[in-house]
């Protein structure tokens, strides 16, 4: 008899025979319990994965602007300060001119920032006309307003964006823990089916001999 046909004798006699084929008839409902909680569970670690970088990348935006937001609050708080000190000392005109424009040049990189964050479309166009008041050597009052509005006007945008990203990424993060409890319900019931599938499986197995 060739060396092939004995080993497949031998493994339909002590493996794959009738007893093991009613065996995993028996367990095929734990099998399938066990399976199918293993399966879903998968489904949702993808979901929570994907919810996990969507809040990522949310907390990233807020982080980078709102560092840029207050690095231009920071250079308008020093620019008002020096300018207190520059009326006090009766500076100038022109030099505190050249100071304001000074500060707002050091800024500038950073209101770009914030409005490529605010704006990512259009945020070329928002800054144009500020940065040709800016980059001008201007010398009203009236020039010095028109700048402080709209580096206010940014301001309020970050200030009310970010309190939406930390609202959406709030949201984010209440669905990852509705998700993973959900993982943690799926996974505890199917291994409870399991268990007393097995158990069933063997009960009737005892009994049925």
């Amino acid at each position: 008899m060739p060396e092939m046909s004995r080993a497949a004798l031998a493994f339909r006699r002590f493996v794959w025979n009738r007893a093991s084929l009613n065996a995993v008839l028996l367990a095929s409902p734990a099998i399938l319990a066990a399976t199918g909680s293993f399966i879903m569970s998968r489904s949702v670690d993808a979901e929570i994965a994907g919810l996990t970088q969507r809040r990522d990348r949310l907390t990233e935006t807020s982080r980078e602007l709102d560092s840029f937001t207050r690095d231009v609050e920071r250079l308008q708080l020093d620019r008002a300060a020096l300018l207190l000190i520059m009326n006090g000392q009766d500076a100038d005109i022109q030099l505190k001119f050249a100071l304001d424009k000074l500060f707002r040049l050091n800024a500038l990189n950073s209101m770009r920032r914030v409005a490529a964050t605010l704006y990512p479309v259009e945020w070329k166009d928002r800054m144009a006309p500020y940065e040709h008041l800016v980059q001008q050597d201007y010398r009203s009052a009236e020039t010095v307003r028109e700048l402080q509005s709209a580096e206010s006007a940014m301001i309020a945008d970050a200030s009310r964006q970010l309190t939406m990203l930390q609202e959406s990424s709030n949201r984010v993060a209440a669905e990852i823990d509705a998700r993973t409890a959900f993982r943690t319900t799926i996974l505890s019931v199917g291994n409870s089916l399991m268990y007393i599938l097995t158990i069933l499986v063997f009960f009737f197995g005892i009994n049925l001999k």
